[in-house]
């Protein structure tokens, strides 16, 4: 029973976080919650609406609305909550104290114009006929977070985003209305028409604006690898006028919501546990004498250590005996970590050219941070774009985009952080200390019954030989030209290519440690000399080429197809080596190696081309009767030749009703049942 040593709940380190601007009243305010039901119907025609926003503004949680309008929200009285829904104007209604919430909504003319952007094009809301939301980057910039995924949680209740943990290169999970097939899945990502780029690396200061589309108009024009739906953002530009220079910042301190008043009393801890222990095995954790238990009484309320009664005693047998009242949890975590984030950006142009430039740092002090930590647990980032927009001739535009983003993160102890910090719950005991006072490190103390503290964790942490780092490197490049053929004909090609470095650096080292004067001991059980690195590339290219046809007749009936191509190449190279026995403790290279008694060289390589051809027609008459029809042609070199192209058929109608004249300007009713 290991774990009855532990009194230090540890393993949630990471994910249990957050700004230290979380006030108690939030937190009373959560434990109020109830369920909160209500109906949205439209005020016109007194018909239910489906699919309005319903999002609690102090939570962040929300829901939408079903076919018959209904929703239930959790909130707590009092609280405000903003009801939303495309075409319709958004209202923010108080919690009552008791009964449901009815709301009719008028429809937002403005909004209505607005324009969104869809598959290869840009669609006013009012035309839209597949499943499309979209996202400003004004939405995004009021929320006081340091990445795209954490901007868009909660803003829509399509979109379930996971982020794995607080580690800022941790993994995220995304999809759109649930998961599509037992075998997971997840949509496309295109950031300004280029694919494979992360949304961990897209500056949330640099968006102009993200599209969810969520239906299977997606997979009609982007192909098989949009089935599960497609995420497009869309990055600043500049405009004509005077530069404009723009700078903000993010400053602050990230504390754990859970309590850390852990028992750091070492008499009181080793009594506990020894009690818990005899019962259940009929044997004690610590091999204290009666000597022993009166040096820890002795000790009991020192809460630092006094020159008289030290910690770390040398016995008869040269031994080290511990009776100290150590903070392990404070000395191994930063529990009150710095983060900074710095955007800077210019914008402007003139009649032929268009220009943004922008720029933005970002550093956050990681958990692995304590004052017994030499090599602390770090994470900087750096991001870099320029856009340029060129009106070559009164027929031709051209534009560029290049964008640059670099990581370097650090952090010590062995090779997996998660194990890490869940081992550290296991034999952690505030009698015992990371250091003898020799300097030499503590990882089996005599009075404790043959284990190691931490599984050997605490000892790895102590040694900076052990310490691991991470580059990322990503580069986009984007280039486009639009030719106008004819006033009603354009077309449109780019070439993108993105390339994305990764470079894993980590050093490990036998466990050193001491629990006798003048005699160190060196153990390979729980991790070895070893040097590792692990580079990991791919290479993503991207064409895309296609006309636009639009025409209205009579200002009636309008008209718009899009044909054209799209080509992808795609290659990855994953790389490992390994090696054990390096001759110095200053040097990480292969080339110090004296041990060939075990090595390891690993090459994974992925590489695969598709190419697809899309079409798609719109039409309306006076903006009331939609059709849209879409057709995607997908082939792809992972399949046999027989079988590698795949058939995207859609065509959906719409009817349209438009009240804007009477009603675009009234508030809405609000009531309480």
């Amino acid at each position: 029973m290991a774990a009855g040593l532990l009194a230090l709940p540890f393993g949630t380190a990471h994910a249990a976080e957050t700004p230290v601007y979380d006030t108690s009243q939030a937190a009373l305010a959560q434990s109020q919650l109830r369920d909160v039901t209500g109906r949205v119907t439209d005020r016109a025609t007194g018909d239910p609406i489906v699919g309005v926003t319903v999002a609690n503004n102090s939570t962040g949680s929300g829901t939408v609305t079903d076919a018959a309008g209904a929703f239930t929200v959790q909130a707590a009285t009092g609280q405000l909550l903003t009801i939303s829904c495309v075409g319709y104007t958004s209202w923010t209604v108080k919690v009552p104290a008791s009964g449901a919430i009815d709301v009719e909504l008028s429809e937002d003319a403005q909004q209505l114009d607005d324009v969104v952007v869809v598959g290869y094009a840009t669609q006013k809301k009012i035309n839209v006929t597949g499943a499309v939301s979209s996202i400003s980057g004004e939405e995004l910039a009021q929320r006081p977070v340091v990445s795209t995924m954490q901007a868009l949680q909660g803003i829509d209740p399509s979109l379930n985003i996971s982020i794995d943990s607080g580690n800022p290169t941790a993994g995220n999970s995304l999809n759109i209305r649930g998961v599509p097939s037992i075998n997971g899945g997840s949509p496309l990502i295109l950031v300004d028409g280029v694919p494979g780029v992360s949304l961990r690396l897209v500056n949330a200061a640099d968006i102009e604006s993200i599209s969810v589309l969520k239906d299977a108009s997606a997979s009609a024009i982007y192909g098989a690898k949009a089935s599960a739906g497609v995420i497009l953002v869309t990055t600043k530009k500049g405009a004509a006028g005077k530069a404009t220079v723009s700078y903000s910042n993010n400053i602050g301190w990230t504390q754990p919501t859970t309590p850390t008043d852990f028992i750091t009393n070492g008499y009181d801890y080793a009594t506990i546990v020894n009690d818990l222990y005899f019962s259940r095995y009929a044997y004690n954790a610590f091999n204290y004498t009666d000597a022993d238990w009166a040096a820890l009484e002795a000790r009991r309320y020192d809460t630092t250590e006094h020159p008289d009664r030290p910690w770390v005693v040398i016995g008869d047998d040269g031994k080290y005996h511990y009776y100290g009242n150590f903070d392990w949890y404070h000395s191994i975590y930063n529990t009150n970590r710095f983060h900074q984030e710095h955007n800077l950006s210019l914008s402007g142009g003139g009649k032929d050219v268009n220009y943004y430039v922008s720029g933005r740092y970002y550093q956050q002090d990681g958990v692995l941070g304590g004052n017994m930590i030499r090599n602390k647990e770090n994470y900087k980032n750096y991001s870099f774009r320029a856009k340029f927009d060129a009106q070559l001739f009164k027929w031709a535009k051209w534009s560029t985009n290049a964008s640059l983003n670099a990581v370097n993160q650090k952090y010590p102890g062995p090779l997996n952080e998660a194990q890490t910090i869940a081992a550290l719950e296991e034999n952690v005991a505030p009698m015992f200390v990371p250091y003898n006072p020799d300097g030499s490190i503590v990882m089996y103390p005599a009075d404790l019954r043959n284990v190691a503290l931490g599984k050997g964790r605490t000892a790895a942490l102590a040694d900076p030989t052990n310490k691991h780092t991470i580059e990322n490197l990503s580069l986009t490049l984007s280039n486009s030209l639009q030719l106008k053929l004819h006033k009603d004909l354009t077309f449109d090609a780019s070439y993108n290519i993105n390339n994305y470095r990764r470079l894993y650096k980590d050093r490990t080292a036998a466990n050193i440690y001491s629990d006798a004067v003048g005699v160190t001991k060196t153990t390979t059980h729980y991790q070895k000399d070893t040097y590792r690195e692990r580079p990991y590339e791919y290479t993503y290219h991207n064409v895309d080429a296609y006309f636009t046809y639009e025409h209205s007749w009579n200002k009636e009936h309008n008209f718009k197809a899009v044909a054209g191509m799209n080509y992808e190449k795609y290659r990855l190279v994953d790389n490992i080596v390994e090696q054990f026995g390096l001759g110095s403790d200053q040097i990480d290279s292969f080339n110090s190696v004296n041990d060939d008694t075990y090595w390891l060289v690993q090459q994974d390589i992925s590489a695969y081309k598709t190419l697809g051809f899309f079409a798609r027609i719109n039409y309306d008459y006076k903006g009331k009767y939609l059709f849209e029809a879409s057709m995607r042609a997908d082939g792809t070199s992972r399949f046999a030749k027989k079988d590698r192209w795949g058939y995207f058929p859609l065509g959906v109608g719409r009817l349209a009703f438009h009240r804007r004249a009477v009603h675009g300007g009234r508030p809405p009713l609000v009531g309480q049942r």
